[in-house]
């Protein structure tokens, strides 16, 4: 339901997201709560542009999508 509303774009403020800081947040989570034979590889964009959106919907999005990579790794 989450995720449908977030692809609709209907709730939220949609407001300018820095997205290289929002990444990074992600990966600090990652690498902090994954086990340590995984590894968080990101190639970023050092001009990589902001989006519009939810910030909070689109960083739960994104970790999710993470907890399920790490959920279907062997």
């Amino acid at each position: 339901r989450q995720l449908m509303t977030f692809a609709r774009g209907t709730d939220g403020t949609h407001l300018p997201v820095a997205t290289d800081a929002m990444l990074a947040e992600i990966v600090r989570i990652v690498t902090s709560t994954f086990p340590r034979e995984i590894r968080c590889i990101t190639s970023v964009p050092a001009d990589i542009w902001p989006v519009p959106g939810d910030e909070r919907q689109l960083q739960q999005v994104l970790l999710n999508l993470c907890l399920h990579a790490r959920d279907a790794m062997p």
